[in-house]
């Protein structure tokens, strides 16, 4: 028979020991990751510590079934965690900081013709109305612009993944 992970390190049944320090190599990575995912976020920008902790983090997910001691192989997985984290942490600390200037923003909206008729205020919402019927862009002008060509695919593929 051939020589697997699990025989090797003796992960089966009672010897099962390993699994916790997989398992506490994964978390002490995580509490790492957040502290060097603030530091690099804060010195070198998110958009940078993303990119960066993100190839990282792909590498080392990439190493991962390839190692042969159960040593190098809780190394690698928290090296992994710590990318993973620290890029987390980055990516949700933009999305935090554009909910916030979205909250700032909803008070120019105009609001909408129903809620305007409910409330009594008719005039109100014919107004809204016409000046919605005048103003209506065709949904294809985000393609004309190849930037906003590329950032309508991003927020659609963004939706797609966040809705997952």
């Amino acid at each position: 028979m051939k020589e697997t992970v699990v025989t090797q390190w003796h992960r089966v049944c009672d010897d099962n020991w390993s699994r916790a320090h997989v398992h506490l190599s994964y978390s002490l990575g995580y509490v790492a990751g957040c502290m060097l995912g603030g530091f690099v976020s804060d010195r070198y920008g998110r958009k940078t510590a993303i990119y960066g902790f993100g190839v990282l983090s792909s590498i080392f997910g990439f190493l991962l079934p390839f190692t042969k001691e159960f040593e190098v192989f809780l190394g690698v997985r928290f090296l992994g965690a710590v990318c993973n984290e620290a890029a987390d942490l980055a990516a949700y600390i933009i999305t935090v900081l554009l909910h916030t200037g979205a909250m700032v923003l909803i008070h120019f909206l105009p609001e909408s013709p129903r809620w305007l008729i409910v409330m009594n205020r008719v005039r109100h919402a014919e107004k809204q109305k016409w000046l919605k019927n005048n103003e209506r862009p065709h949904f294809l002008l985000l393609f004309i612009s190849s930037d906003l060509r590329i950032r309508s695919v991003l927020v659609f593929i963004v939706w797609i993944a966040t809705a997952l």
